[in-house]
């Protein structure tokens, strides 16, 4: 998008067949700010708005707007060449957005990807409440028509109520109690994982495998190089706010 000539790049959230299923539409994932400079919440002019998100969520039918773009990033592409494969995706945020388009591909789209996929999905993903969960109905209907398939785990960043009191919980606490089946998903079975969302989610990830690696002696850098290596290792994290990056999804 391009508010006042500066461009606001968002990944797209669909696959190429959009949400119609015939290539008509894309969908963007965007998330309104509205961030109070103090507390007083009479003071409506001390409310920091974001610049392009408020301006779409105001935005009606019909109305005209400047896009710019596409850039392609390849990281974030689906392999679909084993429809046995497993896939992990690691999301914070608005980061859900590109996930959300592989999800659509995998157990939604009436394609051949959905067809014949017999693989297991789990998505770690990081939101500061419940209320924060974006396409929240979409993830719990996934979750419950494929309780086989699909697995969702959420962290609470802004607190779960624990017996000690509300406790901040970050996607890597959630990622603990499984990184030895992440593991060996990623080594053993040719998985695949990926992320997107803020880059301040990686350091807790990354201490997280580099552990796990150290208490079987692994060295955690031979680890990552080969999974690189291998094309299993996909990262689209930013350190702005909102996750950028058009991506037009090109599938067989």
């Amino acid at each position: 998008m391009l508010i006042d000539e500066t461009p606001r790049l968002y990944s797209i959230s669909s696959s190429r067949y959009g949400d119609d299923g015939r290539g008509k539409t894309l969908s963007l994932c965007v998330k309104k700010l509205n961030k109070r400079n103090n507390n007083d919440v009479s003071q409506s002019d001390e409310i920091n708005r974001g610049l392009c998100s408020d301006f779409l969520c105001g935005l009606k039918p019909g109305d005209k707007l400047k896009m710019t773009g596409p850039w392609v990033e390849n990281d974030m592409l689906l392999r679909e060449e084993d429809s046995a494969t497993d896939f992990i995706f690691v999301a914070s945020s608005t980061g859900i957005a590109s996930v959300r388009g592989i999800l659509r591909r995998l157990f939604t789209e009436n394609t051949k990807a959905g067809w014949n996929y017999s693989g297991k999905v789990w998505l770690f993903f990081g939101a500061a409440n419940k209320d924060s969960i974006l396409y929240q109905n979409e993830l719990t209907l996934l979750r419950n028509n494929y309780p086989q398939q699909f697995g969702l785990i959420c962290a609470f960043i802004g607190g779960e109520k624990t017996k000690d009191g509300v406790k901040k919980v970050y996607i890597h606490d959630k990622m603990s109690p499984y990184v030895q089946e992440i593991y060996e998903k990623l080594v053993s079975n040719g998985a695949h994982i990926y992320f997107s969302g803020f880059e301040e989610m990686m350091p807790g990830i990354e201490s997280l495998f580099e552990e796990y690696c150290s208490s079987i002696n692994v060295e955690y850098g031979q680890f990552k190089e080969n999974l690189i290596r291998d094309d299993q290792w996909h990262s689209q994290v930013r350190n702005i706010p909102i996750i950028s990056y058009l991506n037009f999804w090109y599938f067989v």
